[in-house]
């Protein structure tokens, strides 16, 4: 008679088994305790949803970035009037509609492509050829075209395409060929050999200044033609009769053609006696003049403003693993009337116990104004951390602030009571699996 009793025990093992897998599976996606806590209110800092911008491009239903809503932006770049010779930046915005981090390909093509580089808007010179976006965020590159000497008069046309590659969760099969048009955006040169220089001077503003901190004159110019424009900026600081106190000139910022910017240079108030000024500027762009305008303002005995600032948060930015270092970031608000240098001073727990202390740089914030303020603490084994610290600025400090944080292993590892789980499943199939092979040659030899 067949023995009944091992499908059930095999069963039971096959069935610890499968609980096994999908506990490691779980632990090992997810990273567990090791992910950053990042305290403060969930999304108040998340990025802007998609769909505000349309998309330059829809893909076809059924692709990845179908259900995904990748999209750029905008749609197309025009330079109209560019000259031989001419440089000229445009920026391109590239939306990520899924939930992961990706990085995306960039690639020109057309007539145009080899007068295209994509640069970032704090170093036009080396070219880009990837962009990060994060997960339902955007993020901007500048589209910088140089147009050759030798090109005749016509209108040039060409594409930026933005190509997707595998998510981190996500292989190369999975995604179907590895890189996957996403999106493209046109661009447009009209070129001309007609040379247009035209600019305006927009509006001058300053704020008044206690004596000893910089007063900070913001001239607003824009660049109307199609070359660039080098302006010079010419100030005569009067006395309150009218006479003149001190000239400052400067020359250092060039305009593209199009750009509108608004260039700030300072003036050191250092000894200086309270009481009302006015601020001659006159700018000027070769020949060209474009215009002047009288800015009064005061200059105020020191401490006549208040001063004040908040730390808002502390977040960890990132998920280190014992002996590397933990990068956090504070947030730094000038919430007095006049700028504040500040610097976040703190010490670092395990548990209860000190065993750093940690600092930032100094870092200057303007009226109103809010910086992150980096700095790093390492952390050499395993456990709960706890960073406690204030902003010290001027003399002053902020009330204190504190984030607790966990440093275990990478991707969360599998729990020992899992481990002993699994060891048992496999001992009750192996068992079984035994007792049931003797029991059948026992049966046959009967």
């Amino acid at each position: 008679m067949r023995d009944r009793r091992w499908p059930h025990i095999r069963w039971i093992g096959l069935a610890a088994l499968a609980l096994l897998v999908a506990a490691i599976a779980a632990c090992g996606g997810g990273g567990g305790d090791d992910a950053p806590h990042t305290g403060g209110t969930p999304g108040a800092l998340g990025p802007t949803p998609p769909g505000t911008i349309p998309p330059a491009v829809t893909a076809e239903p059924g692709t990845p970035e179908a259900s995904e809503g990748i999209g750029v932006f905008p749609a197309s770049l025009s330079f109209e009037e560019s000259l031989r010779g001419g440089e000229y930046f445009g920026t391109l915005g590239v939306i990520n509609g899924g939930t992961e981090d990706r990085v995306y390909s960039l690639q020109a093509s057309g007539d145009v492509a080899e007068w295209i580089t994509l640069v970032k808007s704090e170093d036009r010179e080396t070219a880009v050829q990837e962009l990060a976006v994060p997960g339902l965020g955007r993020s901007r590159v500048l589209l910088r075209a140089v147009v050759p000497e030798t090109v005749p008069n016509g209108s040039y046309t060409g594409f930026v395409r933005v190509l997707t590659r595998p998510s981190s969760t996500e292989s190369f099969e999975q995604s179907g060929s590895g890189i996957t048009l996403g999106a493209e955006v046109s661009v447009t040169l009209d070129v001309t050999g007609t040379q247009r220089i035209e600019g305006e001077f927009i509006d001058v503003a300053a704020a008044d200044v206690e004596t000893g901190f910089p007063l900070r004159i913001a001239a607003t110019i824009a660049n109307n033609g199609n070359v660039v424009l080098n302006p010079t900026i010419d100030v005569d600081i009067l006395n309150p009769d009218g006479t003149p106190a001190e000239h400052l000139s400067f020359n250092d910022t060039q305009l593209g053609p199009s750009a509108r910017e608004q260039v700030v240079h300072e003036w050191d108030t250092t000894g200086l006696r309270p009481g009302p000024r006015t601020a001659r500027v006159h700018v000027t762009a070769g020949e060209l003049d474009l215009g002047t305008r009288d800015l009064a303002f005061n200059v105020l005995e020191a401490g006549a403003f208040t001063r004040g600032a908040e730390l808002e948060s502390i977040v960890l930015a990132n998920t280190p693993r014992p002996g590397e270092l933990a990068k956090l970031v504070a947030q730094f608000k000038n919430t007095g009337q006049i700028e504040s240098r500040g610097k976040f001073a703190g010490e670092l727990y395990l548990g209860d116990r000190l065993i750093d202390t940690v600092s930032s740089d100094e870092e200057l914030v303007l009226p109103g104004g809010t910086t992150a303020i980096e700095f790093t603490a390492r952390v050499t084994e395993k456990g709960t951390y706890t960073v406690r610290g204030k902003i010290n600025y001027e003399g002053r400090e902020t009330s204190e602030q504190s984030l607790s944080f966990k440093v275990g292993n990478s991707g969360g590892g599998v729990p020992p009571l899992l481990i002993a789980a699994g060891l048992v499943a496999v001992f009750v199939v192996l068992a079984g699996g035994g007792w049931a092979l003797l029991r059948r040659r026992a049966h046959i030899v009967g």
